[in-house]
C-alpha cells in the first residue's frame, strides 16, 4: 500500500503537470512561449485611445481610458500621459482619472503618449491626439413670431456661453470669425436641414431672420448649431416649434 502523504503528493504533482500541459498546449504552443520569452523583439501595435476628446463643464469628471493594442505575445500593461499639459496620467490598473477644470489655456488639443509593453518585456509607443474642450451651451433660443403665414419672416434669436474655468461660470462666447447655422426639421420628418450660416455678435448673441417658403413653409422646429473649435465643444439649442398657416 502507497503511503497517503506519498499517494496525495503524486495526485498533486499529476495535477500540475497536467494543468501545466492545457496552459502550454501543444508542442507548437510551447515553442511559441519558447519564442515570446526568449526570441521577441517585436513591440506591440498600438491601435487606439478611447476617449481621445473630453467635454469639461465647470464641475470635476471622473473619466476612464483605454488602450487598444495587439501583441502576439500578450500585453502585459499600458500607460497614458499627457506630458505637454499634465492634464492626466493612467495606466492599465489604474484606468481613471479626474479631469478637473483649471485653467482655461489647459483647453485645446494636446499629445497624449501612449505606452504598451508585452510579455516579452517589448515597450511600443505611439502618440495620439488629444482634445480637452470647454463646454459650450444656448440660452434663451426662440422662433418667433408663432403661429405665422406662408411669406412672412420669423425671427431667430439665442445667446452662445462657454464655461470658464477661471471665473467658474458660463459666459457669452462670440466675436469674429465665430458662426453658427440655423436648422429647421419639418413635423414628420427625422432630419435636420440646414437654412443659412449666421455670425455671432461680439457678445454671443444671434438674431437672424428666416422668410417662410420654400423647404420652410410647414410646420416643423427651429434650432441654432456652433460645430465648436479646437478648443470649444459643439452644442444645439433647444428646438422651438412654429406653426405655420
Amino acid at each position: 500500500m502507497i503511503p497517503r502523504r506519498r499517494y496525495l503528493a503524486g495526485l498533486g504533482l499529476a495535477f500540475t503537470l497536467i494543468v501545466t500541459g492545457l496552459a502550454l498546449g501543444s508542442p507548437i504552443s510551447a515553442s511559441a512561449n519558447d519564442f515570446c520569452a526568449i526570441e521577441d523583439r517585436t513591440p506591440p501595435a498600438i491601435t487606439g485611445l478611447s476617449p481621445t476628446t473630453v467635454i469639461l463643464g465647470l464641475d470635476a469628471k471622473p473619466m476612464q481610458f483605454s488602450v487598444q493594442a495587439e501583441d502576439e505575445c500578450g500585453i502585459s500593461g499600458w500607460s497614458i500621459d499627457t506630458p505637454e499639459r499634465f492634464l492626466f496620467f493612467v495606466y492599465q490598473e489604474s484606468p481613471s482619472d479626474t479631469m478637473v477644470p483649471f485653467r482655461n489655456k489647459d483647453a485645446g488639443r494636446t499629445v497624449a503618449d501612449v505606452r504598451v509593453s508585452d510579455k516579452a518585456y517589448n515597450m511600443g509607443l505611439r502618440q495620439f491626439t488629444f482634445q480637452l474642450l470647454r463646454q459650450t451651451r444656448w440660452q434663451k433660443a426662440s422662433a418667433e413670431p408663432e403661429p405665422v403665414d406662408r411669406g412672412d419672416r420669423i425671427t431667430i434669436k439665442g445667446t452662445l456661453q462657454r464655461a470658464d474655468w477661471i471665473k467658474k461660470k458660463y459666459v457669452r462666447y462670440g466675436g469674429t470669425g465665430q458662426q453658427a447655422t440655423v436648422q429647421f426639421k419639418a413635423r414628420g420628418s427625422s432630419d435636420w436641414i440646414r437654412v443659412k450660416t449666421v455670425d455671432f455678435a461680439s457678445t454671443g448673441r444671434i438674431s437672424t431672420q428666416v422668410t417662410v417658403k420654400r423647404e420652410v413653409a410647414r410646420d416643423g422646429w427651429y434650432r441654432l448649431h456652433f460645430a465648436g473649435t479646437a478648443n470649444s465643444s459643439e452644442s444645439v439649442s433647444a428646438p422651438d416649434y412654429v406653426d405655420v398657416r
